[in-house]
């Protein structure tokens, strides 16, 4: 089975390439990836539902709310709305170094406080 958290290690890669701002937007996008199915993938072991659709972004944000805590939660939102939105949409706003390297320090962090902080998931 393919271990989300290679996105992760690819999404550094590619941050760390330098200028070039298509990696800088694909590093972005494989770091939210790689935290929303780390999530999804947690969230499921635990009993909570997924129905293979694009609501199950909004699923695993409510996940982490109720079985993480809030912060978690809002932080995937904000990866997914700001972050990735303006990586993969925006395409007048330039991406920079900086952007990839918050986006990934973001996942870090999601990705640290399911493994702290979690509490039993309940549907």
């Amino acid at each position: 089975m393919f271990d989300p958290l290679d996105f992760l290690k690819l999404a550094s890669e590619l941050q760390g390439a330098g200028q070039d701002e298509s990696k800088l937007r694909t590093s972005i996008g494989r770091a939210y990836f790689s935290v929303f199915l780390f999530s999804r993938e947690w969230l499921k072991a635990k009993g909570w539902p997924f129905n293979n659709s694009g609501g199950d972004h909004g699923s695993a944000e409510q996940g982490l709310k109720k079985n993480v805590d809030r912060a978690t939660g809002d932080m995937l939102g904000s990866l997914r709305r700001t972050n990735r939105g303006d990586a993969d949409y925006d395409l007048s706003k330039p991406i920079t170094q900086g952007d990839a390297t918050t986006a990934i320090a973001l996942a870090n962090t999601i990705i640290s406080n399911i493994n702290t902080k979690s509490k039993p998931v309940t549907p």
